[in-house]
C-alpha cells in the first residue's frame, strides 16, 4: 500500500486492529479507503455509537474487529473466512449466539429450525382403493417416518414415496 494508506487488519478473527488499520478491499492501483465502524447495536438500541457500558451481561465490547467473524448468529454456519471490514460495539461473548431479537444466548437456547409441515401431523390414511403401494408417513407420536401401504387413491398429504422425502418434510 502507498505510504499513509490504511492496510487490511492482519490480526486473527475477533482481535482488534491498530488505529488506521482495517479497510475494505480495493482494486489494484486504487488507494484503499478506511471504513467507519459499523453500528452493531441490536434492534431496539440507540443508533449512536455504543460504549462498553451499553453491553449486556452476555456481550463484550470490541473495538474495530472483523465484522463477519466478531460473533455467531443462531442457525448460521461459521464463516470460512473473515472480511476486512471494521466493526465496533457490543458483540456476543464466546459461546453465545445472537438471536433475532438482538439478545445473546447459549446455543441450546437458539430457536429450533422451522416446525414440520402441517401434513406431518395427519394420521396415515390408506384410502379405499386396493393398489397396495408401499409409501412413508410421518408418525407424530414416535417422531419418525414409517412405512405404510397406500391403496392408490384418496388418502392425505402425509404420504411420501421415499423415507428421505418424509424426513426432509417432517424432521
Amino acid at each position: 500500500a502507498p505510504p499513509g494508506s490504511p492496510t487490511p487488519c492482519p490480526n486473527a478473527p475477533g482481535e482488534p486492529c491498530s488505529p488506521g488499520v482495517g479497510t475494505q478491499g480495493s482494486s489494484p492501483g486504487q488507494k484503499p479507503s478506511p471504513q467507519p465502524p459499523k453500528d452493531t447495536s441490536p434492534p431496539g438500541r440507540t443508533a449512536s455509537w455504543p460504549s462498553p457500558d451499553d453491553c449486556s451481561k452476555n456481550e463484550t465490547y470490541k473495538n474495530c474487529v472483523s465484522g463477519s467473524c466478531a460473533e455467531r448468529r443462531c442457525g448460521e454456519p461459521k464463516p470460512d473466512a473473515c472480511t476486512l471490514d471494521c466493526a465496533t460495539g457490543c458483540f456476543c461473548k464466546s459461546g453465545y449466539f445472537r438471536i433475532k431479537n438482538g439478545s445473546c444466548v447459549r446455543r441450546k437456547y437458539c430457536p429450533k429450525k422451522a416446525p414440520p409441515k402441517e401434513c406431518c401431523y395427519l394420521k396415515s390414511k390408506t384410502g379405499p382403493c386396493k393398489a397396495s403401494l408401499p409409501m412413508y408417513y410421518y408418525d407424530n407420536n414416535t417422531l419418525q417416518c414409517r412405512q405404510f401401504i397406500y391403496g392408490g387413491c384418496d388418502g392425505n398429504a402425509n404420504r411420501f414415496a421415499t423415507i428421505e422425502e418424509c424426513k426432509k418434510a417432517c424432521k
